[in-house]
């Protein structure tokens, strides 16, 4: 299958409900939210999953 921008979203909030449990114990609240959103980042389509690139999608 492939993903297309309509199946991604749909499954975005299902996905932060499946990392919420795994970063919770990496600290300070920044880090958490930081981490729920990294994880995602790598996941999207794009081929630089560098930190600047995945910001910019």
């Amino acid at each position: 299958m492939k993903w297309n921008s309509a199946h991604w979203q749909r499954k975005v909030g299902e996905l932060q409900s499946f990392i919420k449990p795994l970063v919770a114990d990496v600290g300070r609240s920044e880090r958490r939210e930081r981490a729920a959103l990294y994880v995602p980042g790598l996941l999207m389509p794009g081929q630089r999953k560098a930190i600047e690139p995945m910001a910019r999608r």
